[in-house]
């Protein structure tokens, strides 16, 4: 079964560091509950070094304890480590990148559906006052 777009909570099986073309990248391979494996790629530019130690960050690497050789000497150091992952698709193709954005805890998805609730009870909107 293919990879199927949307936000998956998936296993770290290995890793290793490549370089694609002329860029730099460190390669997590995953599997989702569903069995289905892929491949994130966190680029290593200089324009993308922060959320790339973010996105290290989030599949259990802490750069300041280790160092990215770390993940070429065992490439199985953040096996067993869960992460988001978000697969979509960019120019016709499937990709998927470590999710940095994270979703609300669930207290906050109470606390915004409370809101939402109470927003109904003092401000009705008509179907036709909707922009879109």
């Amino acid at each position: 079964m293919a990879l199927e777009i949307g936000r998956f909570d998936v296993e770290i099986q290995s890793h290793s560091l490549r370089t694609i073309g002329d860029k730099d990248a460190a390669s997590i391979v995953f599997k989702t509950a569903g069995g289905e494996e892929g491949r994130a790629l966190i680029f290593l530019t200089e324009r993308s070094m922060g959320i790339a130690r973010r996105s290290l960050k989030l599949c259990g690497l802490d750069l300041d304890k280790c160092s990215l050789a770390d993940l070429q000497i065992n490439q199985t150091l953040l096996a067993g480590n869960h992460v988001w992952v978000l697969i979509e698709e960019w120019n016709g193709k499937m990709r998927a990148q470590i999710d940095t954005n994270g979703a609300p805890e669930e207290a906050r998805i109470k606390q915004l559906d409370k809101m939402l609730k109470d927003a109904k009870k003092s401000e009705p909107v008509a179907d036709d006052d909707i922009p879109f």
